[in-house]
């Protein structure tokens, strides 16, 4: 006999000692009975396909150590099936007890959370991807929150299925998993996220205005809307990068920030953001001339509806990679003032620091600020209804700080009517400092003829008398390149040359700008990766994800996060 028809015999004589108590689910992806083994139990037996069945996902989470992770008790063959053995979790799902209750009080949210956070942290450290952590799939237990169905987990080293259907549960899955990208672990990381949403106001928000809705829901706390708001970010880059780190942020904000989300002020203890404008210029690649793609990339807009530090902005700006079809229009150009040139120096300017916020706001720093405060250089182009844009924002005042720089973006049919308007709220722009940005606006259905770029005026709040050292960040060895789906890939290194004291960042905000042969802007996007410790560098790589204009160069700028 085989080794292969010793398995199934084995695997035969095991299935025969347990008792089906009843079936619990059955479809295409196998039948899952409830069973026990003599008087103990019970436990739950799942009967794959073999065709369907991903051995490596159910060795792996046999070798995980979780409270809140099913514990595989056997592992078989059958003829036709691959069968596991696990324990079975006694409680309501969450997606039942939301059902009863409508939504749950963030007291009890955080630790639905944490205990996910944790069973998420041990998956990951074994290689495994869940791919559909969403309420039905989550158990209230005694002792916690259970993570269960691992019909679609995959390994981290799987390979991205660009043309199956969308995978994971709509309003939970992250965008990665419609095929366009692979998976990983920040793929979980938004999935808890939006799961985290749905708990605390009983709706699945929509995608293109999550955080903003989770503000208006009037139940959030402003914290916990910011930190949900980045593990949802599109980009995953722009995600907390770690289990670990999102459960970390979430409880210092359940702790730390009991204010209504509608309060304009963050709370105390909120990392101040900073912003370091230091770039490199990289030529384009050779091949600048985009490739179509099939299919489509579903467009995602968040609108700034209140002062929401940069995390609202950030949203903004990733947005723009929901569009896989996008049809590429001219660049048109407004541009305010005379350009600031960009390639003489790195900023050398100012940026956020411990002890930036020195002295009082005044009428008189409000006055200096709007002075101060001009659009140096914009592009937008259209796409799909939706305008692109990028923008670099100057501060020429000699020493008034803007802490919330805001601008405005104004679309006009060819009657001068308005057909958007909408803000964008920056991190803190010291004097001389320039910031760049890049991000997208419109409702998706109105094609304007024209888009205004204004500067909102300051709040007495939002000015403060500069002080104190910036970080500086150096971007070397930038390299532009496409990868096989047509997206503009910027690669290089950053370097921290300084941190400024008590700076809380924990990232670098990555800013490419890509400029045409007479050195006018024609797009922007952003990227994120971890703040390296003084004197290190570490590498980055951000991605288009999206039909640009052509381009000649490429400029990066890092920024403190």
């Amino acid at each position: 006999m085989s080794q292969d028809g010793k398995r199934v015999l084995h695997g035969m004589n095991i299935d025969d000692v347990y008792v089906v108590e009843r079936q619990l689910a059955h479809g295409v992806d196998g039948v899952t009975e409830l069973v026990s083994l003599d008087g103990t139990g019970p436990f739950v037996r799942k009967r794959i396909p073999t065709d369907r069945a991903h051995r490596m996902v159910w060795a792996a989470l046999s070798e995980c150590d979780s409270p809140h992770l099913p514990h595989v008790h056997a592992v078989y063959e059958m003829p036709d099936e691959y069968v596991v053995v696990y324990d079975y979790v006694p409680g309501k799902t969450l997606e039942d007890a939301m059902g009863e209750r409508g939504h749950l009080p963030l007291v009890e949210v955080a630790p639905i959370l944490a205990s996910l956070c944790e069973a998420t942290a041990e998956l990951h450290a074994h290689g495994i991807i869940h791919a559909d952590i969403a309420p039905r799939n989550v158990v209230l237990a005694a002792d916690g929150a259970h993570l269960i169905d691992f019909g679609i987990a995959q390994m981290a080293f799987d390979e991205p299925k660009r043309d199956d259907a969308a995978w994971g549960t709509r309003g939970f899955a992250a965008p990665e998993q419609h095929g366009f990208a692979a998976m990983d672990a920040r793929s979980d990381i938004y999935a808890i996220g939006r799961l985290a949403g749905y708990l605390l106001t009983g709706a699945v928000l929509p995608d293109k205005t999550f955080e903003g809705e989770l503000r208006c829901s009037g139940v959030v706390p402003e914290g916990v809307c910011r930190v949900l708001g980045r593990a949802c970010a599109f980009e995953p880059s722009a995600r907390y990068q770690t289990a670990k780190d999102l459960a970390t942020a979430f409880a210092a904000a359940c702790a730390g920030d009991a204010a209504p989300a509608s309060q304009s002020t963050p709370p105390v203890g909120w990392p101040a953001y900073e912003q370091n404008a230091t770039y490199a210029r990289q030529p384009a690649p050779h091949d600048s001339e985009p490739i179509k793609r099939s299919g489509e990339r579903p467009p995602l807009y968040r609108k700034v509806i209140m002062l929401a530090l940069t995390a609202l902005a950030i949203a903004c700006a990733i947005t723009a990679m929901y569009l896989l079809v996008s049809d590429r229009s001219t660049p048109h150009r407004a541009q305010q003032d005379t350009p600031i040139s960009m390639l003489a120096n790195s900023s050398g300017g100012y940026e956020d620091t411990g002890d930036a916020y020195a002295g009082n706001s005044s009428t008189d720093l409000v006055e200096k600020a709007v002075e101060g405060l001009r659009i140096a250089e914009s592009t937008w182009y259209v796409s799909n209804g939706f305008v692109h844009y990028a923008i670099a924002i100057e501060n020429a005042s000699d020493d008034v700080v803007a802490l919330f720089p805001t601008v405005t973006i104004t679309g006009r049919a060819e009657d001068g009517s308005v057909l958007f308007s909408s803000e964008q709220v920056l991190n803190e722009l010291y004097p001389g400092e320039t910031r760049y940005w890049g991000s997208i606006a419109g409702d998706g259905s109105s094609v304007p003829a024209s888009v205004e770029f204004s500067m909102s005026r300051p709040a007495d709040g939002e000015v403060q008398a500069a002080s104190g050292e910036p970080s500086r960040l150096s971007v070397s060895n930038v390299s532009t390149r496409r990868n096989q789906f047509s997206d503009v890939v910027v690669t290089g290194e950053v370097t921290l040359e300084s941190l400024s004291a008590g700076s809380t960042a924990s990232q670098v905000q990555v800013i490419a700008i890509g400029r045409d042969a007479q050195g006018a802007m024609v797009f922007g996007f952003e990227g994120y990766v971890s703040l390296p410790a003084e004197g290190d560098t570490v590498p980055f790589g951000v991605t288009s994800f999206d039909d640009v204009p052509e381009f000649e160069t490429v400029e990066v700028y890092a920024y403190t996060w």
